[in-house]
């Protein structure tokens, strides 16, 4: 299981970048960052929501949040944002060498 979640961590990334590069007509990476969006707001709400209610009940933090951590959505659209953040840094590091390539030529 280890292995699949680091070699997931690597392809799904690249595949993101694969995608939205050579299908940039089609708003392939114009979703991606759609769904980034709304990953985020789940994710937020689902996080400030169970702290207020700890709050509000007066709970024990540490052992009450980890039931959020264990919530499918939660774990979904987080890995979702892991795997969007490394997207992003490979495309921005994509165009910085074609942006090095071009000033060298």
């Amino acid at each position: 299981m280890t292995f699949a979640i680091g070699a997931a961590v690597i392809v799904i990334p690249i595949f993101m970048f694969s995608a939205a590069k050579w299908n940039r007509g089609n708003g392939v990476g114009l979703g991606f960052d759609w769904l980034a969006i709304v990953s985020s707001w789940v994710f937020g709400i689902m996080a400030a929501v169970k702290i207020y209610e700890i709050n509000r009940d007066q709970e024990v933090m540490m052992t009450t949040i980890h039931k959020l951590f264990a919530d499918v959505r939660f774990l979904a659209c987080g890995a979702y944002l892991g795997s969007y953040l490394l997207y992003r840094l490979i495309a921005v590091a994509w165009e910085s060498y074609q942006d090095m390539k071009l000033r060298r030529s």
